[in-house]
């Protein structure tokens, strides 16, 4: 019954996410939502980390980590427009064979300003990565390593076994920002096509065995209610192939810091992810620092096996400035 449900996991997280990651927190990984959102942020350098560990009530737990460091170089007319550069890593492992997948890449956004207040942005990013892929096969067995079971699968002790695969890939984001510059309403929208090249990932290089592209669009605000409570709304979709993504949710975030400034704050909030979870979110801003924790609360037919757990996320994000930069301020939320 144990491997029923295993395989019924693998077809449910087909249905969900297709063949990429994918994180309830889905905007601690800005470049693995839209690499045009490199480079947008307050200060000189962001740093992002996030693990997830999904179904471990059913099967070997699925262990997703992703981590990412950008830069933003204030620039043009006015010192308004905003360059970016950044680097990102993912690494996913699941299953009894530990099936692993590594991805690394490079990003790179341009923000154009397009008022001489600083408040509408229009970007555009490319991201370049390079993916390997591995699978143990000593802790798989077969039929020739099993007599007692005819009907396994056989592997003969002479065939040469593939080791792993490795490919190269290509996406590209475009997006739109108005910032207030102060801690009113800012709006956030974008869309970004991943796999541009729809890059050959197999063991056996089959050349029909390529990954679909895939589509997001997403949006992302602030609402100011009162002088220390906002509102944190965001949506991401995705398609790839025959399979989609819906999560939205909100955060409402209070604010800590006596001085206004923004610095310290708590926030709770609820996600939905589609036919497939409820997430709960709790996250806090201590100065430059920012960490939370989600929990998915399993809502799909795999409910039954999972009794309703899906799994945590465990997320960071820090935020420096350089002392000796002397460039003007541009007022980005705080993602």
């Amino acid at each position: 019954m144990r491997l029923i449900w295993a395989i019924l996991l693998i077809f449910c997280a087909a249905r969900v996410s297709a063949q990429d990651i994918h994180f309830s927190q889905f905007h601690v990984s800005p470049i693995l939502q839209n690499p045009a959102n490199t480079g947008y942020f307050n200060c000189d350098y962001r740093f992002t980390a996030i693990y997830k560990n999904q179904w471990r009530s059913v099967t070997v737990p699925y262990q997703t980590f992703a981590s990412s460091m950008d830069m933003r170089f204030v620039r043009g007319k006015g010192s308004k427009d905003i360059a970016g550069l950044g680097l990102n890593l993912f690494n996913d492992r699941a299953g009894d064979a530990n099936f692993a997948h590594t991805n690394i890449g490079l990003a790179g956004a341009y923000h154009k300003n397009f008022d001489r207040f600083g408040m509408n942005y229009f970007g555009a990013g490319l991201f370049l990565a390079y993916g390997t892929g591995s699978i143990e096969y000593s802790k798989l067995r077969f039929g020739n390593q099993a007599p007692s079971c005819p009907t396994c699968p056989i592997l003969p002790s002479t065939q040469a076994i593939p080791q792993g695969y490795n490919y190269v890939d290509a996406s590209a984001g475009i997006q739109y920002n108005y910032i207030p510059q102060t801690r009113d309403n800012h709006i956030q929208v974008g869309a970004a096509v991943f796999h541009l090249n729809q890059p050959r990932k197999s063991f056996y290089g089959n050349s029909d065995s390529r990954i679909p592209r895939k589509f997001v669009i997403h949006g992302s605000g602030q609402i100011k209610i009162n002088s220390r409570i906002d509102l944190h709304p965001k949506a991401n979709i995705s398609f790839q192939g025959t399979n989609r993504e819906i999560l939205f949710g909100t955060f409402t975030r209070v604010d800590l810091d006596k001085f206004r400034n923004n610095k310290y704050g708590v926030y709770l909030g609820s996600w939905v992810r589609v036919g497939d979870a409820f997430i709960i979110v709790y996250r806090m801003d201590v100065d430059q620092l920012s960490f939370a924790f989600s929990y998915d609360i399993n809502t799909s037919s795999l409910k039954p096996a999972s009794a309703a757990r899906g799994g945590p996320e465990f997320s960071v994000i820090y935020i420096g400035c350089l002392p000796h930069k002397t460039n003007k301020t541009v007022f980005c939320p705080r993602f």
